[in-house]
């Protein structure tokens, strides 16, 4: 479930590209929520990067970390990005 392909996970690709079904089906299949990438970055992280509000409503709704390794919080990531 948490097989990486150049440090991306399927539940990181999911949530980058706003796939909300996609996000539910692997949480629900047991994903890793916090799993970070090289850098440190959960799925949380790429949705707030992207602007896809509901995948990351539900990453947090699973308990996702807020704060990023970087000291970042969820809401800074979204609103540096203009979302």
């Amino acid at each position: 479930m948490d097989a990486a392909v150049d440090g991306a996970t399927p539940l990181f690709a999911a949530a980058a590209m706003g796939r909300e079904k996609c996000v539910q089906r692997l949480l629900e299949a047991g994903a890793d929520v916090d799993k970070g990438d090289e850098d440190g970055d959960p799925a949380l992280y790429f949705a707030c990067d992207d602007g896809y509000l509901e995948p990351a409503q539900l990453l947090s709704s699973y308990g996702a970390s807020r704060v990023f390794p970087s000291g970042r919080t969820a809401e800074q990531v979204a609103q540096g990005q203009n979302h």
